[in-house]
Parts: C-alpha cells; structure tokens; sequence
C-alpha cells in the first residue's frame, strides 16, 4: 500500500492528464504527459526501494519490458509515419522552409501553430490562435499556414489593415499566405 506522501504524487498525473477532454493532455504520444510521468517514475523509485530486493528486480524488469513494447507499439509507429508524410510531401515542405527564409530575423511575428517553430528565432512572435491584435499595434509579418483552415485569422488581420503579400503554392495548393 502507499504512503500517503507518496500517494499524493499520483494527483499531478490524474488531475493534468486524466481529467480532460483535451487529446493532448491525455494521449502519452504529446509532450504534456511528460512532467507527470516524472513524478510517476520517481514514485516508482521510492516504492521499489521500500520492497524486498527481488521483488523489486522482477518488478523493474516487468516495468522495463513495458516501457520498451509501448515505446514500439505507440511513438515509434507515430514516428515512423511522420517520417514517411515528410519524405512523400519534401518539396511541398521545401517550398514552405524557402519562403519562411525569406522572412527577416528582426521582425515582429504573428503565425500559425504548426509555422511557430520556424519563426522561434525572433525577438518578438506571437501564435494567431492566442494574439489578440490590438488596433494601434502593427506587426512586421502576419504568416498563416494556408494547408489549414485560417478563414478567421485571415478576416481578423485584414480587418485591421494587413494585406496579402504573398501567397506561396506548390502543386496547386496554397501552403503559406503571408500578410504585411
């Protein structure tokens, strides 16, 4: 039986990333799970220490052989198939790193979740989904990643006054719309 000081490290894990509706949270495949499962692995090492040491080696290698057929069965197969969209899709991914190259380093940003990466290197960056434009604020670039839905996005910052700029296609399809 737990300790309850030990017990009470399980509440991280169960209120976090049990106890919602957010796929993110939920799912172990996202980075969310990561800082609870801390607290689970050293839960883990604390109670092994407390039992009879073979009982404890059985359990670790139980507990070691578990992490290895997850590690396979779910983010090796999600990896692997992320490798392979990348390889299928290299020119529609070049096309996009070629005109997010071109944006200046010095100025100020505003993009879409899956371009923020792209645009880390900047002294200020905000992601569209969360910036609420002020009027009197004016940014240097406005950067959406067309492949998904930017409708609203897209009304929002034209409504203040930005513009399309560029639209950068590949294969027919627009993958980045750029506003200044």
């Amino acid at each position: 039986m737990l300790p309850c000081s030990s017990a009470l490290l399980l509440l991280p894990m169960l209120l976090i990333n049990l106890m919602t509706l957010y796929v993110y949270q939920y799912d172990i495949g996202f980075q969310y799970s990561f800082g609870s499962s801390a607290f689970l692995f050293y839960l883990s090492v604390i109670n092994v220490g407390e039992m009879k040491p073979k009982t404890g080696r059985i359990l670790l290698s139980i507990a070691g052989a578990t992490g290895i057929m997850l590690f396979f069965a779910l983010p090796f197969s999600r990896f692997t198939g992320y490798v392979k969209d990348y390889r299928e899709n290299i020119e529609t991914y070049r096309a996009m790193e070629q005109a997010l190259r071109e944006i200046p380093s010095d100025g100020s940003v505003a993009c879409t979740t899956m371009l923020l990466a792209h645009m880390s290197e900047r002294d200020i960056i905000y992601e569209t989904h969360y910036h609420k434009p002020a009027e009197n604020e004016k940014l240097d670039y406005i950067i959406l990643d067309a492949r998904y839905d930017v409708d609203e996005a897209l009304e929002t910052y034209q409504a203040l006054g930005y513009r399309i700029t560029k639209t950068v296609e590949y294969d027919g399809d627009a993958l980045i719309i750029i506003l200044q």
